[in-house]
């Protein structure tokens, strides 16, 4: 990561140094590895003018020491590592654009696809997207799309790439957004992703949004139709995850292209539908085995405990006591349990998440003395909303960045973690999210699940190898 954060964090490079030491000490202490003190210069001495004597030494102790563990022994140490090599070393490449914290690409890579480049404007996005696979850091590009030059990327020669991906920001379509306008700059985006699509000319792309899209879906396929002329073909059409096997109603579109005249877009379309589960999974698989947490005491400041959890903690749960969904996601790989964690409440909140019924909202006579929408049912009612553990969730979404009133927990007066979040967007329990705490929400609200994209990439796998 040092290297990561060297080019892209100059101005804070100091204090993401410090972070990172207060992180990998203790992933040291949850696996009982003792730091060793290095003789030797071990990391670029480029990095030592831009930190003090004390912080130059520690990191560069804790370097030596990840270096003399045998590779693959304790994984979530590895994923510290300066990474050279790319996950697939073979298989068809593929290109994410707005990438966010690689949801999509992860699914990619399970089906065996090998990621070639990364495009992410956010840098705590793409710290989360290079610190979870082994890529070169040069392969990934932090900025606007407009800038992302392909000819400074290895592979990206015109017609050599299987894939490209991408989801742009979709604020200005969502229905979530009450505040939404027609002419939000935000819904141009995926014009910037046609572009890109013709200087790489894929074989095949994917287009991801969500449902609020298809309100301008004649305008979106005129476009994409306009631009790229007759050198693709391509389809539209609406999946939920919760026919996919994942424990969540999310409903988002996909627009798949290729400029292979040989493909028939229909029959990939009915070959993906076709992978639908018969039975939904419900919260209560996903959230298995989680800690117990409290909430915070007070507002502001970072703080770790037994009771609101750590960033960093080893999973309670063996994996030999588990269930399918939680086998399917973590694949028994490891043990590390991520950015489990729960924020402040006011007292307020927290008798409103304890009086409330599993699957009730806001208008519910149960809270209506301290309710004060409880009499506006169409306003707010869905401000407060509990979860039902033997049903799947609602979308999860960025939102909860700002708070988690709508995700309940079941079962503890609080919202979710962002670990649970992401287990029911199906992220593996080691997958780490960096960046400030609530932005940890904001990368998996974004995120395309990445089972459901597991099951996009072994549908397209079939027509490129």
């Amino acid at each position: 990561m040092i290297d990561f954060y060297f080019r892209y964090s100059n101005k804070n490079f100091q204090k993401k140094i410090s972070n990172l030491i207060v992180d990998i000490e203790r992933l040291f202490t949850l696996f009982s590895i003792e730091p060793v003190n290095s003789n030797t210069i071990f990391l670029n001495t480029d990095y030592k003018i831009h930190l003090d004597e004390k912080t130059w030494t520690k990191i560069n102790n804790l370097y030596s020491t990840i270096e003399e563990i045998p590779k693959g022994t304790y994984q979530p140490i590895d994923k510290f590592r300066n990474k050279k090599d790319s996950i697939n070393k073979d298989g068809p490449t593929f290109i994410d654009v707005f990438a966010g914290a690689g949801g999509l690409s992860l699914g990619l890579e399970d089906a065996g696809f090998k990621n070639i480049a990364t495009n992410e404007i956010v840098p705590e996005f793409l710290e989360t997207y290079y610190l979870n696979r082994n890529i070169d850091l040069s392969n990934l590009h932090c900025g606007d799309i407009k800038d992302f030059d392909i000819n400074n990327f290895k592979g990206l020669n015109n017609g050599e790439v299987s894939l490209v991906v991408g989801g742009p920001p979709c604020q200005g379509f969502s229905n979530a957004n009450r505040q939404r306008l027609i002419d939000d700059p935000r819904n141009h985006l995926y014009k910037y992703f046609i572009e890109f699509i013709n200087m790489v000319s894929p074989k095949f792309f994917i287009m991801e949004n969500v449902r609020g899209m298809l309100n301008k879906g004649d305008e979106i396929m005129d476009d994409f139709s306009n631009k790229l002329g007759h050198n693709y073909q391509t389809t539209i059409f609406m999946l939920n995850a919760k026919e996919f096997g994942l424990p969540q109603h999310r409903e988002r579109v996909f627009l798949i292209g290729t400029k292979d005249k040989n493909v028939d877009l229909n029959q990939v379309k009915e070959e993906l539908l076709n992978t639908k589960k018969q039975e939904h999974i419900p919260i209560k698989d996903a959230l298995y085995g989680l800690p117990k947490l409290g909430n915070k005491e007070k507002k502001g400041g970072y703080v770790e405990n037994d009771s609101v959890g750590y960033k960093f903690r080893i999973n309670p749960v063996d994996h030999k006591d588990s269930n399918a969904y939680l086998d399917t996601i973590n694949k028994s790989q490891s043990n590390l349990l991520s950015n489990h964690m729960n924020r402040y409440n006011n007292s307020r909140d927290v008798e409103i998440f304890t009086l409330l019924p599993q699957g009730k909202d806001s208008t519910h006579e149960s809270i209506k003395d301290i309710m004060p929408y409880v009499s506006r049912t169409g306003a707010f009612k869905d401000k407060y909303f509990k979860l039902r553990e033997n049903h799947v969730s609602k979308t999860i979404t960025a939102h909860m960045d700002k708070d988690c009133n709508s995700y309940i927990h079941p079962n503890q007066p609080r919202g979710l973690s962002p670990r649970e979040a992401a287990r029911i967007q199906s992220f593996p329990d080691d997958y780490i999210f960096m960046g400030p705490k609530n932005k940890w929400y904001t990368q998996i609200g974004n995120a395309v699940p990445p089972q459901l994209a597991k099951v996009l990439g072994k549908t397209l796998i079939k027509y490129l190898t």
